[in-house]
């Protein structure tokens, strides 16, 4: 703002003096000391200003220049960790509703003979059941919740499709917004697509993975401004005790 100051008084001054110089010629060295006619005036006066705020408008947008391109680059940098951390909570929510999945389809392996082997995780899938029943009552009761838990799995694979279509989305979006920061990637030798793959690839250890990519692009784009959440891995359920 100071530079401006500066700028708009020097230019301020430079028009006040040429338009003073102007006006002592055009009143001194114009035969017969003519000014002319009022068109001819108010033209000369008006494309004084428009030349004066032109330059000005240049000189400002001289000056801002860098501070823009600054500003530019913190807003990619910040959508662009912003869409990471997303991609990251999306891949663990897929790996939880996979979990979740295999938990239920592995219902069909429960029967009256393992129900008492059933884990704590297990048994929630069959709460009301008495701890007396006999084996044809469990019978019964595995029978009536079969088609309520293929229906529940058919409500999964859903929900999974969903769930992975947004996830596709993400990581081209991922990729879309690191490309402002292609030469300082490629200086730091960050291929992002092999650091995309390896993140969809991975089973476990996802906040440590993540945070790792996370960290290289902020420092790679010096966006600093917040960290990712830390969540932990997905829970995989054991259905039986002997986990089998």
């Amino acid at each position: 703002m100071d530079k401006f100051s500066r700028w708009f008084k020097a230019i301020s001054a430079a028009y006040l003096a040429l338009f003073f110089v102007l006006f002592l010629i055009y009143g001194f060295g114009v035969k017969g000391g003519s000014w002319g006619s009022f068109s001819d005036v108010v033209i000369a006066v008006f494309t004084i200003l428009i030349a004066y705020t032109t330059n000005l408008l240049l000189i400002a947008a001289w000056l801002t220049g860098n501070s823009w391109i600054e500003q530019s680059k913190h807003h990619s940098a910040k959508e662009l960790l912003q869409t990471l951390s997303e991609f990251y909570f999306t891949i663990h929510e897929v790996h939880t509703m996979e979990f979740k999945l295999q938990s239920i389809q592995s219902l069909n392996k429960v029967t009256s003979d393992n129900f008492c082997n059933l884990s704590d995780a297990g048994k929630r899938y069959y709460e009301g059941t008495p701890d007396d029943a006999t084996k044809e009552q469990i019978e019964d009761f595995l029978s009536y919740m079969k088609p309520i838990y293929d229906e529940e799995k058919q409500k999964y694979y859903q929900k999974i499709n969903t769930v992975k279509d947004r996830l596709n989305e993400l990581k081209f979006a991922v990729m879309v917004k690191s490309t402002p920061f292609s030469v300082e990637l490629k200086k730091e030798n960050i291929e992002m697509i092999n650091e995309i793959n390896c993140l969809l690839s991975m089973e476990e250890n996802f906040h440590t993975l993540t945070s790792s990519l996370f960290e290289k692009l902020r420092r790679v784009t010096s966006y600093d401004s917040f960290e990712l959440i830390y969540i932990s891995d997905p829970i995989k359920e054991e259905l039986f005790n002997d986990g089998k």
